[in-house]
């Protein structure tokens, strides 16, 4: 793969360039996160929606937030692309174009994974083995912020308590 970009586009390799995964897996987790608090909020909201209709809510509000960063973040690193020195310039090419591809992969295989497996929880089917059904309903009265605080809140109290 790498002999090929270079070979098409004469653009170097570099050990800088090993940096790039550990940049675009923060760039994908933070993109990822982003995508499911629009699902959740979204399916906060309307109870009732079709799948359809909150996956489309969360690629409109979640999507244009995760356009916004991943443009200017690309945009960005292709301008840091016509920098003098040989090895940045490859390292910005690299990390632009890695910024648009990771893009593509949250709007094309993460919102539709994300369907899929609210699709599965709606079913009442377990995790791993998504075949078989569960026979006891979930309880979905007590919300995620009085979950945390049911789990976690004696103990940050009595940590705030001891400062």
């Amino acid at each position: 793969r790498r002999v090929l970009f270079r070979s098409l586009f004469g653009v170097k390799n570099n050990p800088l360039n090993n940096n790039i995964p550990f940049l675009i897996l923060g760039l994908g987790v933070d993109d990822a996160f982003v995508l499911v608090a629009e699902l959740t909020r979204h399916a906060a909201q309307d109870k009732g929606a079709s799948v359809e209709k909150l996956i489309a809510a969360t690629a409109k509000t979640g999507g244009a937030s995760v356009l916004v960063t991943s443009l200017t973040d690309a945009l960005a690193f292709l301008v840091g692309a016509s920098t003098a020195l040989p090895a940045l310039s490859a390292f910005c090419i690299y990390a632009g174009i890695s910024v648009i591809l990771c893009f593509l992969f949250q709007i094309f295989l993460f919102l539709p994974l994300l369907a899929i497996n609210l699709r599965r929880t709606r079913a009442n089917r377990f995790d791993l083995l998504c075949c078989f059904k569960s026979v006891v309903q979930p309880s979905v009265d007590l919300k995620f912020d009085e979950l945390v605080d049911t789990l976690f809140g004696d103990i940050e109290t009595k940590w705030m308590c001891t400062l």
